[in-house]
């Protein structure tokens, strides 16, 4: 006794298994490509910074204090001396492993840093919203750098309004708030 075939499958033909062999290859090659564009290797960058006193080469390097981890989209901002202070830098921001990163490298005065340090803020334009990212470095280069980083889960929903960047002049003298010796500044 013979029946009808069931309605679901009536008219369709079965898959041969050379289309499902070709079909999880081409799944497998999409696969491979969207995992190379997202952990692909990455290339060095320099960047070169036109001052008013001349040119000032600021080299930022995979695994340096210039990189954002993780992050080939990332904002840049050049950062300029304010009133009667010299100096230059770039300042970058960019979200990668789920960390926001910042990063600051700059061609400052020297300083004694035993009475003095320069101290990173992130500021709201605009609005009277500012936080600090914390005391820059020394690096071995001569130039002072800084790393901010925080958690995407732990940050604010608002810290990309924070797109104005300042280095102040800071004494060592337990005083929170920023000094007004802005040093050098910058906007995203």
């Amino acid at each position: 006794m013979k029946y009808a075939k069931h309605r679901s499958s009536f008219g369709k033909q079965p898959a041969s298994g050379k289309r499902k062999i070709i079909s999880v290859a081409i799944i497998f090659v999409g696969i491979i490509f969207i995992l190379y564009a997202a952990f692909g290797v990455k290339k060095n960058v320099e960047e070169v910074v036109q001052t008013d006193s001349g040119d000032v080469v600021i080299e930022i390097l995979n695994n340096s204090v210039g990189d954002v981890k993780g992050s080939d989209d990332y904002e840049q901002a050049e950062l300029f001396a304010v009133g009667k202070f010299e100096g230059s830098g770039i300042a970058r921001r960019g979200v990668g492993d789920n960390l926001f990163t910042h990063v600051v490298v700059a061609d400052l005065p020297e300083i004694d840093t035993s009475t003095h340090f320069y101290e990173g803020w992130l500021v709201k334009p605009g609005i009277i919203q500012f936080f600090s990212t914390g005391e820059m470095f020394y690096r071995d280069d001569g130039k002072w750098g800084l790393v901010w980083e925080v958690d995407l889960d732990d940050a604010s929903s608002d810290l990309f309004d924070y797109s104005k960047v300042v280095v102040t002049l800071e004494e060592k003298d337990e005083n929170p708030a920023p000094s007004v010796d802005h040093v050098i500044e910058g906007e995203f």
